[in-house]
């Protein structure tokens, strides 16, 4: 868990409250790729729990650079095998 990475106690319940409400926030079309608003938002959600800011936006930032990685491996898997569509048959010229 990233969480633990940086040595945030954090229960389990709270990140799973609170991460459809960061993820949503990031939706919104107000930055690149939700940057900034993901890390606000996080800061905000934390600050009860006892977190610092700049914990919660190291814990943000190493959140979606996890799911940047997954998501380059499955590109890269995706790549490799293909999308599993055979191509057309050319057909001959009359």
């Amino acid at each position: 868990m990233i969480a633990l990475l940086i040595h945030l106690d954090l229960p389990l319940r709270a990140l799973l409250v609170l991460v459809p409400f960061v993820s949503l926030a990031a939706m919104l079309p107000v930055t690149l790729s939700g940057l900034g608003v993901r890390e606000g938002v996080w800061a905000l959600l934390l600050q009860p729990l006892g977190v610092s800011s700049v914990d919660a936006v190291g814990f943000s930032l190493l959140f979606y650079l996890a799911n940047l990685l997954v998501g380059a491996v499955g590109g890269v898997v995706y790549m490799m095998r293909g999308a599993g569509i055979a191509p057309l048959p050319v057909e001959a010229a009359a």
